[in-house]
């Protein structure tokens, strides 16, 4: 799956925030999207692979992949019924470590409900969906 980023001056849909961190930073950086102020707050390192351990293995996340899931539906605030991180203990989906929603990078047919329920909105007489 390819997605395009386009950079714009103006009438833009996100705007994203980035700050710049020296290579061997150690401190603790948390990056975020605000949903409904179309906000994204990266920083220099989330194009970094990052390991996550969880109960005693070890994940492996570019935290920048998992930002955008965000911003393509994967927030409880996006539509009701949405689901948002699935590493919350009140997630459905938080067993399922290697999803890009999770500590992994594996992408899910449900990552993409709210694009399809989306492109489904757009065109007459025409149906997205998942295969």
């Amino acid at each position: 799956m390819n997605f395009d980023i386009e950079w714009v001056l103006h009438t833009e849909h996100w705007k994203v925030n980035v700050t710049k961190y020296p290579e061997d930073y150690i401190g603790i950086i948390t990056s975020s999207v605000r949903w409904h102020t179309r906000e994204v707050f990266l920083d220099t390192l989330d194009t970094k692979k990052r390991k996550i351990p969880i109960a005693g293995r070890n994940y492996y996340q570019y935290p920048v992949a998992h930002e955008f899931g965000h911003t393509a539906g994967n927030s409880i605030y996006a539509r009701n019924g949405m689901h948002g991180d699935e590493y919350h203990s009140s997630s459905s989906y938080i067993a399922d470590r290697n999803s890009i929603m999770n500590a992994g990078m594996e992408l899910r047919d449900r990552h993409l409900d709210y694009l399809i329920g989306e492109l489904n909105t757009m065109i007459s007489n025409t149906r997205f969906a998942i295969h």
